[in-house]
């Protein structure tokens, strides 16, 4: 989570294409979407202060066509959900804002 988070803090969208953790389309979002420190009038990209992760909301085996399983290698998604502490610095503040936020984060492998 906390890769996960800083890489998309600073906007480093080959790492994280590289990393290979993200949807591609999500990812393609995302980067339609930079430039937030702009936007936000951030001094500095958020931190994260700590994650942590709460529980497993969810969790679902993809098979796709059972009748093709040697064709399509079985996934296994899970959702988690995280609480997130965050700080976020604007210019002309002298301190840093602190955010707390529940957040589901879905991660997918294969068998």
């Amino acid at each position: 989570v906390r890769v996960i988070y800083e890489l998309l803090a600073t906007e480093r969208f080959a790492e994280l294409r590289s990393l290979g953790v993200l949807d591609a389309c999500l990812l393609r979002e995302l980067e339609l979407e930079a430039h937030a420190c702009l936007e936000e009038d951030w001094s500095e990209p958020p931190r994260l202060r700590r994650a942590k992760m709460l529980g497993l909301l969810w969790g679902k085996l993809l098979v796709g066509d059972a009748s093709q399983l040697d064709a399509n290698v079985p996934r296994l998604r899970l959702t988690a959900l995280v609480l997130c502490s965050e700080a976020y610095s604007h210019h002309g503040a002298r301190a840093t804002v602190p955010v707390q936020r529940l957040q589901r984060w879905t991660f997918e492998r294969p068998l």
